[in-house]
């Protein structure tokens, strides 16, 4: 019991403190990461993949992030091209220059291969973040996603880490 009313009391304290963003800041976004996606037809393929997007602080508590990314493999001999899109709602404890987030994700993932044509499917997932914010005008931070294509006969599940730069607008730009 003393454990849980620890963590409660620290729950508290964490969100007390004041927020180093304010809601309404948007931001542009570029990641380079490593995803592995798991097929029943090739077993785990891994794809370096580039993506961009932006974000948007709904709240000083919370950020609603949207981005597009592309990432090439092989697999059976064979250049397969991975992309797609996602869309990602975070809560987040804004401590000071450390920003760490975690939420619900929710996007689409598509490949192309010459002999297996275009296929794609839905996932969802949970997103992790940690940005160090030290400067009005960017941000760099880890990430990480596990998901899983609940609808989908190929695609089983998607995990992916990277790191990130973030442009706040219009501070980046002055």
């Amino acid at each position: 019991m003393r454990l849980g009313s620890l963590f409660c009391a620290a729950a508290v304290v964490l969100c007390a403190l004041p927020a180093n963003a304010s809601w309404g800041e948007k931001y542009l976004s570029g990641t380079l990461s490593y995803s592995a996606l798991s097929t029943v037809e090739h077993g785990y393929v891994h794809a370096p993949f580039v993506s961009g997007g932006m974000g948007y602080y709904v709240t000083d508590f919370s950020i609603l992030e949207g981005e597009v990314g592309y990432g090439p493999t092989r697999a059976d001999d064979e250049l397969r091209q991975i992309f797609g899109g996602r869309g990602v709602f975070r809560m987040l404890i804004d401590v000071t220059e450390w920003v760490p987030s975690v939420g619900a994700s929710l996007g689409w993932l598509s490949a192309y291969a010459p002999d297996d044509g275009l296929e794609g499917g839905a996932f969802v997932g949970f997103s992790a973040c940690v940005d160090r914010r030290t400067q009005r005008d960017h941000s760099w931070g880890v990430c990480g996603e596990i998901a899983a294509f609940p609808f989908h006969d190929n695609f089983q599940a998607l995990h992916t880490i990277g790191v990130r730069f973030n442009g706040f607008l219009p501070f980046l730009f002055d």
